[in-house]
């Protein structure tokens, strides 16, 4: 895949997951997200040579996670997001033939999403076991939930049109930096301060603006029924 393409292509994983964290984090003045940056590594081994994070602040250990269902819910959510964006970008956008949510998240070691999948059946497990849910919540977990937010997402194309023109521009932004750099098999790039500042106000702007915020609110809600479902049958039991 061409460089700058491919830069495009780790945005969209990355805002992804960002969409979720702004969400998550409106009302909870504790937390802060500190760092969306993107790597770029000529000898990756995967075809993609771009990679990137986003760093929420602080950290939450699965076993604190899982005491308050909102944030299980938006965990989940979350993890899944990051390849859910770049499915739609490569199937949608660029129009790669086969291209699949699987294709990004696995296990194996040239899947972009690898640590997330790692996270989601890390926490699906220990819920499971915690409450000792049967298939269904499995089957909704792992098989339906990124359906359904494709889903919501493929069909607001207002908030489509208006997430790839952002991510061009930042695209933009972080490609020119990369050609001017000195090394470029190797770089990174760390949206930090007025840049990071300003993403996530477009960003926010843009999915209250769309109806994407109410859509994913009413997602995690769905999430979060399907846990305490859990729970009340397995206290009942």
């Amino acid at each position: 895949m061409e460089i700058r393409t491919d830069l495009e292509r780790v945005l969209w994983h990355e805002i992804g997951h960002l969409c979720i964290d702004l969400i998550e984090i409106e009302d909870s003045p504790d937390f802060s997200i500190d760092d969306l940056w993107a790597n770029y590594h000529k000898i990756a081994i995967s075809e993609h040579k771009w990679e990137g994070g986003v760093r929420m602040l602080p950290s939450i250990k699965y076993e604190v996670l899982l005491q308050d269902d909102d944030k299980t819910s938006f965990a989940l959510l979350g993890l899944i997001s990051g390849c859910v964006f770049q499915t739609l970008f490569l199937k949608d956008f660029l129009k790669v033939p086969n291209t699949g949510f699987e294709d990004c998240f696995c296990m194996q070691q040239k899947c972009g999403g690898r640590g997330d999948i790692i996270s989601f059946l890390g926490i699906t497990s220990l819920i499971r076991r915690k409450y000792d849910l049967n298939k269904d919540f499995t089957q909704f977990s792992e098989r339906e939930l990124q359906h359904i937010y494709y889903d919501i997402i493929t069909k607001n194309q207002e908030f489509l049109g208006s997430l790839n023109s952002l991510i061009s521009h930042y695209t933009a932004i972080i490609y020119d930096v990369y050609e001017q750099s000195e090394n470029k098999d190797k770089f990174k790039y760390s949206l930090k301060g007025n840049y990071l500042d300003s993403l996530k106000e477009e960003l926010f702007k843009l999915m209250k603006g769309t109806g994407f915020y109410d859509a994913v609110k009413g997602l995690k809600e769905s999430i979060k029924e399907k846990i305490i479902e859990g729970q009340k049958s397995s206290t009942s039991s």
